[in-house]
């Protein structure tokens, strides 16, 4: 009998431990805007970040599908800028928050 409470007050520890873990994640939540959806070559894309945060950390990875640059790294609600050099569809994706609990956003411009 003894035993039988023992194990039941550890899956009721390991439970409630869960739910303490669970709700200290920062719920991040991705987002940016361009000012429009079609730029010319050599034009500066503005890119303003509004992203969530939910007080955690605030590393941002941009990522602008082109072979020139690759990614640019920066922190917090700054606006980041890039110039293509190339027409094309053109692919931006933003990556926030932590490697396990983090959120993405991707919008697609066109460079003419």
């Amino acid at each position: 009998m003894n035993n039988k409470i023992n194990m039941k007050n550890k899956v009721l520890l390991v439970v409630i431990l869960l739910a303490i873990i669970s709700c200290n994640r920062k719920k991040y939540k991705a987002c940016f805007t361009t000012s429009k959806d079609v730029y010319s070559v050599n034009e500066k894309v503005v890119c303003k970040n509004c992203s969530d945060f939910d007080g955690g950390f605030t590393n941002c990875l941009w990522d602008f599908s082109d072979s020139a640059s690759g990614v640019i790294y920066n922190s917090g609600l700054d606006s980041v800028t890039y110039t293509y050099t190339q027409k094309g569809l053109k692919r931006i994706k933003l990556r926030i928050g932590e490697k396990e609990n983090g959120s993405e956003a991707e919008n697609t411009i066109e460079i003419k």
